[in-house]
């Protein structure tokens, strides 16, 4: 899981009646290990979509895309989900390597005062 902050167990939380759109920015890159692949193998994702919180109940529809693929990096993922209330994004390798990887994520939100 990709942390707010880096604050283990801290995601963004989104309030009942809320809807929000996101955009999440992701990098990955390879800096060791013993799997196949090379040391600077790299994959670079976006995913758009929009998070609506009804009743409680957080649900999320999104599309990702692969912006950059460079090396062996099957396997390498980053997706959004949900716990609860809250907004997760969660980042995947492979076995056997060592990666760095780095978010950004942007929302943009509207909270309304009737239940949606």
């Amino acid at each position: 899981n990709s942390y707010l902050n880096n604050t283990p167990h801290s995601y963004f939380e989104i309030p009942e009646n809320t809807i929000v759109a996101f955009q999440t920015e992701t990098v990955a890159v390879r800096i060791g290990g013993a799997g196949s692949g090379s040391v600077g193998d790299f994959k670079a994702m976006i995913e758009v979509g929009a998070a609506i919180n009804k009743s409680g109940t957080l649900s999320i529809d999104s599309s990702r895309t692969i912006i950059a693929n460079v090396g062996t990096t099957s396997g390498w993922l980053s997706t959004v989900g949900v716990s609860g209330t809250n907004f997760l994004q969660q980042v995947k390798g492979a076995n056997n390597r060592t990666l760095m990887w780095t978010t950004t994520i942007r929302f943009t939100q509207i909270k309304t005062g009737v239940a949606l």
